[in-house]
This record gives structure tokens, sequence and C-alpha cells, in this order.
């Protein structure tokens, strides 16, 4: 199995392929692919989530540990 990466985004529900990655599909037109989607969730973190977790974690202090501690 060969492998390629490339950075993409999605548009309109699809994946564009780089043109200068393009040659590489054409050759296995027809073939099975097996395709893996990976992205970096901390770059798409909305502003009212990443607030959220902020404020939570504020009020967590080191003294609250034990409270974990009694659960294990």
């Amino acid at each position: 199995m060969k492998a390629i990466e490339f950075q993409s985004k999605i548009e309109n529900g699809k994946i564009k392929i780089p043109e200068e990655n393009l040659k590489d599909f054409n050759r296995y037109i027809d073939s099975d692919l097996k395709v893996i989607v990976l992205w970096d969730e901390s770059s798409k973190k909305d502003s009212f989530q990443a607030n959220v977790e902020e404020q939570f974690l504020k009020g967590y202090d080191d003294s609250d540990a034990i409270y974990d501690e009694l659960n294990n």
C-alpha cells in the first residue's frame, strides 16, 4: 500500500487534491482507496468552547486534587 500526504480543506463537501498530487491519483482511477483524514482539533475550537474550558479550569485548584484521589 502506498501513502501520500498533503494539506487541503473541505469545500462544498469535497476534499480538494492539490494539482501537484493529481498525477499520483490518475494511475489509480477505479482502484480501491483507503482514506484517512486527520485534523488539528485545537485549531478549530470555537471561541465559546475555548472560553468555557478556560473559565472552568480557572476554578480548579491543586487542593481540589484530594477529591480526585477519593474516587480511585
